[in-house]
């Protein structure tokens, strides 16, 4: 929840930011509240809010970890259990456990990267 609510801030700082030409410029092209928030605001938005988006869906992932101290099971949370009926492979047990979560993480930034080179065609850069 906590980390939805982080995202939703990103969604709203994004929508906030497109310049208010950009507003203007759809309402005297008579479009309704609809068609500028689906035409021409969100476009501009979504360009702004996916590397932050990207982030915060990697430290989602990152973030399960956590739940284990919970007493929920996860990942660690079964690493944890190896790991403690045989305690000399703790390291190995833990090395295995960041590798994981590290190929777990690498689609969610190729993704991110793709999306942000999606949206960014047919942009001006400056």
């Amino acid at each position: 929840m906590n980390y939805g609510a982080y995202m939703s801030e990103v969604v709203r700082g994004s929508i906030l930011s497109v310049s208010d030409g950009q507003k203007e410029a759809a309402t005297a092209l008579n479009m309704s509240r609809f068609q500028r928030m689906r035409l021409v605001i969100l476009p501009q938005a979504v360009r702004m809010m996916l590397p932050e988006f990207g982030n915060y869906l990697i430290q989602m992932l990152k973030a399960t970890s956590l739940v284990s101290l919970i007493g929920l099971t996860d990942i660690l949370y079964h690493g944890d259990i190896f790991r403690s009926t045989n305690l000399s492979l703790a390291p190995t047990v833990y090395l295995l456990i960041l590798v994981f979560y590290f190929i777990l993480a690498l689609p969610l930034i190729w993704l991110t990267r793709w999306a942000e080179k999606q949206s960014s065609k047919g942009v001006a850069t400056e």
